[in-house]
């Protein structure tokens, strides 16, 4: 019985390691509007919360725009979100608040370092694809 959870649990990892490299790619191919499509809102962003679809748009072309790469691109970490994880955005009570409201037990923190610059991403399995909920940078 632990063969097969393990088994599962490490299909799952892969899933969402594959999700990463999938917005890693976008990013660096300049893809705003697939990222913009694959984005929920609310939208967990650094220590912000966007709320509408217009937010989410203005954050991924303004990131496209302004040049921004994941170079040579690594996935460095897959594991579950956790209601306490809001405190890497931010220990406010919104922040938490949308932890407790939008965070399923089957979303994933993917962590994506680049020669320059780390991204974590907050990633949801839905049915084949994948959904982004949230983005931060993440110190290097």
């Amino acid at each position: 019985m632990s063969f097969l959870f393990f088994s599962c649990t490490t299909m799952n990892e892969s899933f969402y390691e594959k999700a990463g490299e999938v917005v890693a790619d976008q990013i660096n191919n300049g893809m705003d509007d697939t990222l913009i499509d694959e984005s929920l809102y609310p939208f967990a962003f650094e220590t912000e919360i966007l709320v509408t679809e217009n937010q989410i748009h203005l954050l991924w072309n303004g990131l496209i725009e302004a040049g921004y790469l994941l170079t040579s691109p690594q996935i460095t970490m897959v594991r579950p979100a956790l209601l306490d994880d809001y405190i890497l955005f931010s220990e406010s009570w919104e922040m938490r608040t949308f932890f407790e409201k939008y965070i399923h037990k089957d979303d994933r923190f993917v962590q994506i370092d680049g020669e320059k610059s780390s991204l974590i991403l907050l990633l949801r399995k839905e049915d084949k694809d994948f959904s982004i909920l949230g983005m931060k940078e993440a110190e290097k």
